[in-house]
């Protein structure tokens, strides 16, 4: 007999017949396995992945519902780029760029979890070029509007005199027009117009947006310090292998992290202080249960005000001074004067400006403390030394 469409059928044993049933009332779609999709998606953003190359073809800021990436430029992608090295200095120069291969091909995906009701969403893999090996870890925090990709890469290509010199790197294309970009310099950041060619940052670059008040993207890296910001990118040399004066200088497997973030109005202040956080990542102590006299929490000190960037805390050079003293170094980033408030945990005897070699000095500013908190002017882009005492 016949079964009736969708139905299904059993096989009574003895009996050569089959009794057909009808379906029962769940869905015609029986299978189990689901389509696959590559999307790491919070509150924050949505990104969605090539399933081929795992290239983002979407970075949605779900604040205001703008598309950061074209999806006709894949971006967040790997590339291998020959360089000239007609200049010579090949440690030094990096040079013009002949070829330009991208290397999210033969992609492997080895584990991913995206459910994003989860702490860490997260997508592995891995490409073979050349000599070379590349394993990709890209996350997704929850509540977090930041990228990041966790990058190990066996570099095994050597450049050769009179050949090129070979490069990995990282390109993030973005969706908008950038005026200029912005990048962190050594106590405060810079505005340089679009050029192709690799310039400094000591961390981070951030394409900004010709409309004033939209969202940006902004790289950052824990170990890397070209960048390029050009025809609305923004990339990242990675590694390269140069030939003089070592001819092998690379060949090891290298590890480093890097992000890509989103954000709202680009404040310098708001800037550093995300990057700080990307590179200097929180660290522990593991303990034991054990009585003390400390709150559960509670912290040594806070800077409560000011459109400054702290740049050091440390004990002063000078010996013989006691414990109970701190230097703090500070860099004004807005372009205005500012006062900077500090709080501690303690009560601050008293506080005076210092100079770059720690010694005192009366520069006409004014510094002022109250209780537990140290009140002080920094000029317009300006650095200040601060030495506090503690009670």
């Amino acid at each position: 007999m016949k079964a009736p469409a969708y139905g299904y059928s059993t096989y009574i044993l003895g009996e050569k017949q089959m009794i057909s049933k009808p379906a029962p009332d769940f869905p015609v779609d029986w299978r189990t396995e689901k389509n696959e999709s590559f999307i790491l998606e919070n509150n924050c953003v949505k990104v969605v992945f090539d399933a081929r190359e795992m290239s983002m073809i979407s970075f949605l800021d779900k604040t205001n519902g703008k598309e950061m990436v074209d999806p006709q430029k894949p971006a967040g992608i790997f590339r291998l780029i020959e360089e000239d090295d007609v200049k010579g200095m090949t440690a030094w120069a990096v040079g013009r760029y002949m070829n330009i291969t991208g290397l999210n091909r033969n992609v492997k995906v080895n584990h991913c979890h995206t459910d994003k009701n989860d702490l860490r969403q997260w997508i592995h893999y891995e490409t073979e070029f050349n000599h070379s090996r590349l394993k990709v870890v890209i996350s997704l925090d929850y509540n977090s509007p930041k990228l990041d990709f966790n990058v190990e890469c066996d570099w095994r290509e050597t450049g050769r005199k009179g050949g090129y010199v070979p490069q990995l790197g990282f390109y993030m294309p973005l969706s908008y027009k950038c005026r200029a970009y912005k990048y962190d310099i050594p106590f405060g950041t810079i505005e340089r117009g679009s050029r192709d060619m690799d310039v400094p940052a000591n961390s981070w670059a951030l394409g900004m947006p010709e409309e004033n008040g939209s969202g940006a993207v902004m790289v950052v890296t824990n170990s890397k310090y070209g960048f390029r910001g050009v025809n609305d990118s923004i990339s990242v040399a990675l590694i390269r292998s140069s030939y003089d004066p070592d001819p092998y200088p690379e060949n090891s497997i290298h590890k480093f992290k890097l992000a890509v973030i989103l954000t709202g109005e680009p404040d310098n202040a708001e800037l550093i202080r995300r990057a700080y956080d990307y590179t200097h990542p929180l660290s522990f102590v593991s303990g034991y249960r054990h009585v003390g006299v400390l709150p559960p929490a509670a912290g040594f000190m806070s800077l409560e005000n000011g459109s400054v960037a702290v740049s050091a805390v440390k004990m002063p050079e000078e010996p013989d001074t006691g414990n109970n003293r701190i230097i703090i170094r500070v860099y004004e980033v807005s372009g205005s004067k500012t006062q900077a408030v500090f709080k501690f945990r303690r009560e601050v005897s008293k506080a005076w400006y210092m100079d770059i070699n720690e010694n005192k000095v009366d520069n006409g500013l004014n510094i002022i403390t109250e209780g537990s908190s140290v009140k002080f002017d920094v000029e317009a882009g300006c650095l200040a030394t601060v030495c506090v005492e503690l009670q």
